[in-house]
C-alpha cells in the first residue's frame, strides 16, 4: 500500500492508501467535508538530518520542473572515445 498525502483548505492533511502508482494522483476528496484536496509532497527522515537541509526540504515540498538548459554543470558529451580500446 502506498500512502499519499492530501492538504484539505478546511481539514488539513490527510492520507490515502491506494494498492497501485498508476493514475493521477494530483487531487483527492477529503473524507471528512468532502472538498477538493491537493497532494502534498512530504520529505523522508527530516527528524534526523542537519538544520540547513531541513530548512531547504520544508521550504520546496512540492518538487519543481526545470528544464535542460537550467541544469548547471558539465555538458554531457555524446561521444566518448574510450582511453583502452578492448573496453568498448
Amino acid at each position: 500500500m502506498i500512502p499519499y498525502s492530501f492538504k484539505c483548505p478546511a481539514c488539513g492533511v490527510f492520507t490515502e492508501y491506494h494498492q497501485s502508482m498508476q493514475g493521477q494522483k494530483k487531487i483527492s476528496f477529503c473524507p471528512d467535508c468532502g472538498l477538493e484536496a491537493s497532494r502534498t509532497y512530504q520529505p523522508p527522515h527530516v527528524a534526523r538530518m542537519d538544520g540547513r537541509v531541513k530548512k531547504r526540504l520544508e521550504k520546496g515540498m512540492e518538487p519543481r520542473v526545470i528544464n535542460r538548459s537550467e541544469i548547471n554543470g558539465t555538458p554531457v558529451r555524446s561521444s566518448v572515445s574510450p582511453s583502452r580500446p578492448w573496453q568498448v
